[in-house]
């Protein structure tokens, strides 16, 4: 992990960057080598927690890269565990949303600290809006779904 950053940066890779100690590590590295710019990747846990910040972690995380001109964020991605499977909608819905908050809440302090106009955040309030409305009805839909079933279930056996 840690110990392969100076390979990474050598190689012109892009690190994933996961965890507090990791993007203290990168970061004690790049001074040394003195990056402008490096693109990283930062992976968010969003549950399944094995790897990726924690909520609890994103504070630091934001306060270590707001205003720091060695990295750029490429990208920030998760995990979904079980995105595949139909019996585990719902919690992959669940990691969507969590991690769609995550970005959110993490744009907004950065937005404060960049002075965007309000129009950006209001964007992403209604994109948040969206994805949760989305969740939400299939949310319903699976009640639905189930109760449905129950329904017919006591019907058999009533009957």
């Amino acid at each position: 992990e840690t110990t392969s950053f100076s390979a990474i940066i050598q190689h012109n890779l892009e690190p994933e960057i996961y965890s507090i100690k990791g993007l203290k590590a990168f970061l004690k590295i790049a001074e040394q080598k003195k990056l402008k710019n490096f693109p990283i990747h930062i992976k968010i846990d969003t549950g399944m927690h094995r790897l990726g910040f924690e909520e609890a972690d994103l504070n630091e995380l934001i306060v270590k890269i707001k205003n720091n001109k060695q990295l750029t964020i490429k990208s920030i991605f998760s995990h979904l565990a079980a995105s595949d499977e139909d019996e585990h909608k719902q919690f992959t819905h669940l990691q969507i949303i969590k991690l769609t908050l995550q970005l959110i809440l993490s744009s907004l302090m950065l937005l404060q600290q960049k002075h965007l106009a309000p129009l950006v955040v209001m964007l992403k309030l209604r994109l948040l809006l969206l994805v949760f409305l989305v969740w939400f009805i299939q949310l319903i839909t699976v009640l639905i779904r189930q109760i449905i079933y129950l329904i017919q279930f006591v019907q058999v056996v009533i009957l």
